[in-house]
């Protein structure tokens, strides 16, 4: 039916049309709508591209904001980091190592990598057959990592640690109690007679060949063995020249091994290919501790180009995961910088880690870790510290790593530093209104022999299960369970409970808690107003201690005078004072005249006698009392002693 169709006649108006619209009246407006579309377009096209190359395996697409490292690697946008992760490159073919992105998918440099919140890898990577790998013929590393690793590892910035020869100890605190306050001297933290430190190291080629019986008779219980590395400069694979003596020679000497791969990966797939070696090295030899994840940058490094937080945990994740599947315990090797590349709090929650930093306390002197000693700090937990690259060990000739392990990968009933949590008292007794230090004496050493006692939390739940704060604890009476737990550096937690007994004070019941009377009521008659006032009062076993309560009356609100009695008044020669005067300022001598009333017949004898007159004004009583188990409580009368006369009795 277009046989006959005219095709240029169509595309002709349609050009015209085109033509007329950029040279017509309109031209400004269809140029700006077309830079518009045009820039769109490209946005759209650049961020797919982008997202194609830096797409991280499905495990990782849930974004959220997370910590930047203020690093120049972090910030680089360099286009040669460009190998695609989720890209399946097939087994015979070999990644370039001088591979490039194409310039057409240069990310753009106002670009922002999304970071993403790390989960498990789902699908745990296959191995690839080693005979697929393009592994080098010869060892490819060089001084200059070790030179490198040495220099990162110092943390110059950072405060050397000294060595102490005693565990660090609580310092005093002070306890208000209701005799004042009071110095609280805890008790020193005791660490275990049994427990034994874990001492080890880690070689590689620079070592040489090693007398691993000597090495065991020095005290060395574990060593970390380099089995393999990727060239920093070359990318290449490469096995370590003593892999094989290392590993079969310590394992027969009786120290316990483990394994690590020097790693210069940039995108996951290559930390499959170094999964993949490593697992195949490893067939035949007897492995009782972790395989490690030692990936390492520097200036010069291939892996110095900024790599995404995303990228750097999936590779080490990627990594892990496939040695876990080999059946073997992963483990990531990181300084206290370079962990802050990772998704740390994620990768530390899911395998081992192994922390390097130095310190001068065991610089050039063959000092070693004792326990108590402090501990470098880091925000994540961590089992293995490396502390110095020149310790000195029998059966090697020059410097090795020294490491301390608080956890024995190669034997769990193995005598290492248990974190010791004590506890001074399993039952606790107050009252309503009336806290307590929940914490008091309590201590607690943690995996190095260190006191954290400071580090120890509460937490509290009532007889209904719910959770509750402290201060609601004390203002209701129940029976609760405190639970204490502290988390050490290595990640283990241990937790102790104690039963609080919140009691309700005695209740002390009043008929009223305000009474008014006359002045010119008998002082006898108020007294006895007031005593029958008090109904009842229990303690919190319900038992009546009416008897107990004690009732505190005001010292002013009655004045006492001395007078004669009716028959004595005219004949009596005395000159005492009829004039009104208060208890408390004549305390002494009407005191005084009652005992020569008591005791001289003669004084007797004249009549004299006391008068207690109420003086108006607004009093407090107070009713108290302290039960058997020496818990308290008042209550107050408003006591208004009127001018004139009072309807109530």
């Amino acid at each position: 039916m277009f046989k006959n169709f005219n095709w240029k006649t169509p595309f002709s108006r349609l050009g015209w049309r085109i033509t007329s619209l950029y040279t017509g009246p309109a031209k400004k407006k269809a140029i700006a709508v077309t830079t518009v579309a045009v820039l769109s377009v490209t946005s759209v096209s650049a961020s797919a591209v982008y997202n194609a190359i830096n797409k991280p395996p499905a495990a990782y697409a849930t974004s959220r904001p997370t910590e930047q490292i203020t690093t120049m690697e972090e910030t680089s946008t360099d286009a040669t980091t460009a190998i695609p992760e989720t890209t399946t490159v097939p087994e015979t073919t070999t990644i370039p190592e001088t591979t490039t992105v194409p310039e057409t998918t240069t990310i753009p440099e106002t670009t922002t990598v999304p970071e993403t919140t790390a989960a498990p890898v789902i699908d745990v990577p296959e191995i690839i057959p080693v005979e697929n790998l393009e592994i080098s013929p010869e060892d490819l590393s060089t001084k200059d990592e070790v030179l490198n690793r040495n220099e990162a590892n110092d943390a110059p910035d950072l405060e050397p640690l000294e060595p102490v020869t005693e565990p660090v100890t609580q310092a005093p605190t002070q306890t208000e109690t209701s005799g004042g306050t009071v110095t609280v001297q805890p008790p020193a933290p005791s660490i275990p007679s049994t427990a034994t430190l874990i001492h080890g190291i880690d070689v590689s080629k620079y070592q040489g060949q090693i007398n691993w019986t000597q090495v065991k008779n020095d005290g060395i219980d574990f060593a970390f063995i380099k089995v393999a590395g990727r060239g920093y400069g070359t990318g290449k694979l490469y096995y370590d020249t003593w892999y094989k003596e290392n590993l079969k020679n310590a394992s027969l000497a009786g120290v316990k091994v483990g394994a690590y791969f020097f790693s210069q990966a940039i995108t996951v797939q290559e930390a499959v290919e170094e999964a993949s070696m490593m697992i195949d090295a490893l067939k035949g030899y007897h492995i009782s501790y972790p395989v490690v994840f030692d990936w390492e940058t520097s200036d010069g490094y291939r892996t110095n180009i900024g790599i995404s937080k995303a990228t750097m945990t999936a590779m080490a994740d990627t990594f892990c995961s496939m040695l876990e599947a080999a059946g073997y315990k992963a483990m990531v090797y990181a300084n206290t910088y370079d962990f802050e590349r990772f998704d740390a709090a994620y990768l530390t929650s899911k395998y081992a880690s192994w922390l390097a930093r130095y310190t001068a306390a065991y610089k050039n002197n063959g000092v070693r870790y004792t326990a108590g000693n402090p501990l470098p700090p880091l925000k994540y937990p961590y089992q293995i510290w490396q502390y110095s690259s020149t310790g000195r060990v029998n059966g090697i000739s020059g410097n090795v790593d020294m490491n301390i392990a608080f956890t024995d990968f190669g034997n769990s009933s193995s005598n290492i530093y248990p974190i010791k949590l004590e506890l001074p008292k399993t039952e606790l007794h107050t009252c309503v209104g009336k806290a307590v230090n929940l914490k008091e004496n309590i201590k607690c050493v943690n995996s190095a022999g260190i006191d954290c006692s400071k580090s120890v939390t509460v937490s509290l739940t009532d007889s209904s299960g719910n959770a509750v704060s402290e201060e609601e604890a004390f203002l209701r009476a129940d029976t609760y369970t405190v639970t204490y737990s502290v988390t050490d550096f290595t990640g283990k937690k241990v937790t102790a409970s104690a039963t609080l007994y919140v009691e309700q004070t005695p209740l002390i019941t009043l008929e009223q808690t305000e009474l008014s009377v006359s002045r010119n009521t008998e002082y006898d008659e108020l007294i006895s107003l007031i005593e029958r006032n008090l109904i009842l009062c229990v303690d919190f076993e319900g038992t009546d201690i009416t008897n107990q309560v004690v009732i505190s009356y005001p010292s002013d609100f009655y004045t006492e005078t001395e007078e004669m009695t009716s028959e004595n008044k005219e004949t009596s020669t005395s000159s005492l004072s009829e004039t009104d005067t208060t208890a408390e300022d004549q305390s002494t001598t009407v005191q005084g005249r009652l005992h020569d009333i008591t005791q001289n017949p003669s004084t007797q004898a004249t009549g004299r006698i006391l008068i207690r007159k109420l003086t108006a004004g607004t009093y407090t009583v107070v009713y108290s009392v302290t039960d058997a188990h020496n818990y308290s409580s008042f209550a107050e009368l408003i006591l208004n002693i009127t001018e004139e006369e009072s309807t109530e009795n």
